[in-house]
């Protein structure tokens, strides 16, 4: 898209009041500029041209004389490639942890595409092809970096098509957190418990938990653990009966 495309025409003496005339098979290409045994037309490749064309000059001295028709086929595609079906998982991981990216292709490229991820803060990280694409089909892996000062990164995927159209998108973001939970708030009632007593144990987090921590209680060699009976965002509880 945006390429000139130019025909250019070379006549071996002066051509007749018509000069060369092209039949540029429906591309509009217009009037040709230049002297009368060197002309040439021009033409700007559209974001909508996929076809191709066939282009054929013709042309007569000044005595009448037909010079045999030149004839050239020119495909045109200005149709910047598109990725569709894009599938990220996890969404969210620690530092060091792997994730994934698919996604498909609209058309054949001229190389595979270039994918990365970054969160606008620290320089960007290339994410790596896996497996032999299957059609117009890729995957590709990236690995969580250990420290940044910005959880998100977004996932971008460049692609050039084979006539050197090039489309850049942003279609996914993964979470990379790299910082432990806080559990700040630990809340025991009753202190005291006699025989048959429950005691509930309420443990908070500054963020959403992969599951209820173990929570164990010491008497010298005794060890008491305590059964989760809620777990909520934030927060977990736990009961133990005495």
């Amino acid at each position: 898209m945006g390429e000139q495309l130019t025909v250019s025409v070379a006549a071996s003496e002066p051509l007749d009041a018509a000069g060369a005339v092209l039949d540029d098979g429906g591309l509009a290409l217009g009037s040709p500029t230049g002297s009368d045994t060197n002309l040439s037309w021009s033409y700007t490749v559209q974001a909508t041209d996929a076809a191709m064309y066939t282009l054929t000059v013709t042309a007569k001295d000044k005595a009448g004389n037909a010079a045999t028709a030149a004839t050239k086929t020119v495909t045109l595609d200005g149709v910047v490639p598109t990725i569709s079906a894009v599938k990220l998982w996890p969404t969210r991981v620690s530092g060091g942890g792997t994730f994934t990216l698919s996604f498909k292709v609209s058309e054949a490229l001229k190389g595979d595409p270039v994918v990365t991820f970054g969160n606008g803060a620290e320089p960007d990280v290339a994410m790596t092809k896996t497996t032999a694409e299957t059609g117009y089909d890729y995957t590709y892996a990236g690995t969580a970096p250990v420290s940044g000062s910005v959880p998100f990164y977004t996932v971008t995927v460049s692609v050039t098509d084979v006539a050197e159209n090039q489309g850049t998108f942003s279609p996914v973001t993964v979470e990379i957190d790299n910082v432990p939970p806080d559990l700040a708030g630990l809340e025991v009632a009753p202190l005291g418990a006699k025989l048959s007593d429950t005691v509930r144990v309420v443990l908070s987090a500054n963020e959403t938990l992969a599951g209820p921590p173990a929570m164990t209680a010491h008497s010298g060699a005794k060890v008491i653990t305590f059964v989760p009976v809620d777990t909520t965002a934030g927060w977990v509880s736990y009961s133990y009966t005495h």
